[in-house]
């Protein structure tokens, strides 16, 4: 059995470039978050109504990952086979249950899939 590297793979009818450019042995990460706090106390909301603590966030996130064989091209594209860096963009919604958990409900829209249009989540988490 044969190893196949993701810069081979693009060449072959089975490569799927979105998803080779997320593996590799090196990697570069970068985000930015901005946080309102909606509801919360006095002094950490815009709004005081303490009993269903609520953040609202917009964010970039963008990441390449790579290989010594396989640099990364750093050039903005939605739609190519070289390992470009991949950005989504969104906004989301964080609630406190009574410090016990944490809800998220988020919209992300992934730049380097345009096909896909994006997409809605939900996450539970342990408490602040």
């Amino acid at each position: 059995m044969a190893i196949i590297r993701p810069a081979e793979l693009r060449d072959t009818e089975q490569g799927c470039p979105p998803l080779d450019r997320l593996i590799g042995t090196r990697v570069a990460v970068a985000g930015l978050e901005v946080r309102v706090p909606v509801f919360g106390t006095e002094q950490f909301g815009l709004i005081n109504f303490p009993y269903l603590p609520t953040e609202l966030s917009a964010f970039v996130d963008s990441g390449v990952a790579w290989t010594a064989d396989d640099p990364p091209v750093w050039e903005w594209a939605t739609d190519a086979a070289e390992r470009v860096p991949v950005v989504s963009t969104g906004v989301s919604a964080r609630m406190n249950l009574f410090g016990a958990a944490v809800v998220e409900v988020f919209y992300a829209y992934p730049f380097q899939r345009p096909e896909k249009g994006g997409f809605v989540g939900v996450g539970l988490y342990p408490g602040w």
